[in-house]
């Protein structure tokens, strides 16, 4: 799953940064994504679009997904800089 979804959301967000990994645990991928997309939206409104997209194409599978932090690449610049 880590690797269909990685090849997933690079395609559905263009131009993103998808980092993922398989908990050693379970069988959930979790990860972040930078994208500048994100940039006019609330954090709420990033995950929803996530979910939707993900469940949209995986459908009972997108349960394998966890934990994806979002973030623009101003963001990612701003908490390099701290």
């Amino acid at each position: 799953m880590e690797t269909e979804l990685k090849e997933f959301l690079e395609l559905a967000l263009p131009g993103s940064i998808v980092s993922l990994e398989r908990s050693p645990v379970s069988e959930r991928v979790s990860g972040s994504i930078v994208w500048s997309g994100f940039a006019d939206l609330e954090m709420p409104e990033r995950q929803k679009l996530l979910r939707e997209k993900i469940i949209q194409h995986f459908g009972s599978a997108a349960t394998a997904a966890g934990i994806l932090l979002t973030y623009t690449p101003h963001e990612l610049d701003v908490m390099a800089a701290a």
